[in-house]
């Protein structure tokens, strides 16, 4: 059986003498027990009239009782000196330590007239730090991404490379071309990574944007 706290304020109210305001004196009681100790003395209290003042007296008089009964939450826990205590909060899960590799590739607008400058950016997962610069090629035309809040790049050292571009009209015609973006290493060297097999990959992905 669970225990249950009983707090009991009995608001008495003293006369301070003839002609004179009352003042009200507040008393607060905790029992604590299981429940089939703490009934029998809330009904002893009302068997005495406590909390219920007689029809003929003013609601104003006499002592008035106010209980608020609270339960132990499911959360807690019952301490060995009979106290409750909170449950241990569970930590949240560390967070999985990035992978080498590219994801969310975006180009803004994907749509663009020649002339206008758009923008390239590409979330980059380098756990062992060897990324040292980002590129994105255009039809031969290449072009540097940055991590350090220039050239759109909205957060420095955030693993998000940002680069903005604009295709002149004489550089290419109208259409849809894939913009390809390689990682490399401080040499120069392509970054690689294994592929299903094993073998070295080098560290690739693209994104598409339409030229007007």
């Amino acid at each position: 059986m669970g225990i249950r706290t009983v707090v009991l304020a009995f608001a008495v109210i003293v006369a301070l003498g003839a002609g004179s305001a009352q003042a009200e004196l507040t008393v607060t009681i905790t029992i604590t027990g299981g429940i089939d100790e703490v009934l029998p003395v809330l009904q002893y209290l009302s068997d005495l009239g406590i909390g219920t003042a007689p029809a003929e007296q003013d609601e104003e008089e006499g002592v008035r009782l106010e209980m608020h009964s609270v339960m132990a939450p499911e959360a807690s826990t019952l301490g060995q000196g009979g106290e409750q205590t909170a449950a241990p909060a569970t930590p949240p899960p560390p967070e999985p330590e990035p992978e080498l590799g590219f994801s969310a590739v975006s180009i803004e607008p994907a749509v663009v007239r020649r002339g206008e400058m758009f923008l390239v950016t590409v979330r980059v997962g380098d756990p062992d730090k060897v990324v040292d610069t980002v590129a994105g090629t255009i039809q031969g035309h290449t072009f540097d991404l940055f991590d350090n809040k220039t050239h759109g790049d909205v957060k420095a050292g955030d693993g998000i490379w940002s680069g903005s571009l604009a295709v002149s009209q004489h550089a290419l015609p109208p259409g849809e071309y894939a913009i390809e973006i390689l990682a490399y290493d401080k040499n120069g060297d392509p970054v690689t990574k294994p592929d299903a097999t094993g073998a070295p990959m080098a560290l690739l992905t693209d994104a598409k944007v339409t030229l007007r």
